[in-house]
């Protein structure tokens, strides 16, 4: 258990968003800033890490945004740039955004009133993510079913920074992809919770008709055969094995494109051939919690 977490009676607390800003995304970056600064809820620092590869991005952002700390990386890092950013931020509280996110003028202030609040086991709450394109709420299930505890927590989180010290960050092994279920199992395996908070509202700006990304279909596949590598005991592979292969033979209906299937099954088979990389890292979680991992991807329930 980690011990005096900050007491936030009287004073302010403060609160890092950390994003990372990916090729070809100045206007969607420019957009998230621009709800930062329109927060009811003032005592934040902003911390941008630059996957974008653009020379120019960061004279752009920081001649417009002084304040926003910007931190620029040699070459596109996936994952490895939210750990920079978390590691490098002031705040009591870090809020992780992808940047076509955006924020609510309340969403802070949510924030701050609601985190203070909760036990000291809780070390990060899922925020209740709306897609604008779609109108609608990704979690209606967690709604529904007016869940609290978690299993996973998406990308879009309230973290408290105190539990990175104790059970590190993202494995940046994954680079992108299924690194929120790896990060999130760990600290449920410690002991601590992940909650669901549908007052703390996030804006996920997806592109409705996204074109078909080879690399998400490879890298997702790889590292589902890389988390069951990593935390999950022989005994359980096989009902695991069975719903990642789900995943894949679903994936080309899903996506609407036939080659996802081929790039899925390519990941996946990769993901097995390259087992030293997870079994290096390998330490399988409570039969509890495993039990509770397959519920949640035969059924998608908390």
């Amino acid at each position: 258990m980690l011990k005096n977490w900050p007491l936030m009676k009287n004073k302010k607390i403060l609160i890092s968003i950390v994003t990372v800003a990916g090729p070809n995304r100045k206007t969607e970056l420019i957009r998230l800033i621009n709800s930062v600064e329109k927060s009811t809820y003032k005592t934040f620092e902003i911390i941008v890490v630059d996957n974008s590869q653009n020379s120019k991005l960061s004279s752009v952002i920081q001649n417009k945004y002084p304040k926003v700390r910007f931190i620029i990386m040699t070459h596109n890092t996936g994952v490895l740039g939210f750990n920079i950013g978390f590691s490098n931020s002031k705040g009591e509280y870090i809020l992780s955004l992808d940047d076509d996110c955006t924020v609510n003028p309340d969403t802070l202030e949510n924030i701050a009133k609601t985190f203070p609040q909760k036990p000291d086991k809780v070390a990060v709450i899922s925020t209740n993510i709306y897609e604008p394109p779609s109108k609608r709420f990704i979690f209606q299930n967690y709604l529904k079913q007016k869940a609290t505890n978690l299993y996973i927590s998406a990308n879009m989180a309230v973290f408290r920074k105190e539990i990175f010290a104790k059970i590190g960050y993202y494995d940046k092994d994954f680079f992108l992809w299924v690194h929120e279920d790896d990060l999130s199992i760990r600290i449920l395996d410690a002991g601590f919770k992940i909650h669901f908070e549908p007052k703390i509202v996030v804006n996920h700006y997806l592109e409705p008709n996204r074109p078909f990304r080879k690399n998400m279909a490879f890298y997702l596949c790889r590292n589902l055969a890389w988390f069951n590598i990593k935390h999950i005991s022989f005994c359980y592979w096989p009902l695991m094995i069975i719903r990642n292969l789900a995943t894949i033979f679903l994936m080309p209906i899903k996506r609407k494109a036939p080659q996802a299937l081929f790039y899925a099954g390519l990941g996946y088979l990769i993901g097995w051939l390259t087992f030293y990389i997870p079994l290096k890292k390998r330490k399988v979680v409570n039969k509890h919690l495993q039990k509770k991992c397959l519920k949640f991807y035969f059924t998608n329930k908390p």
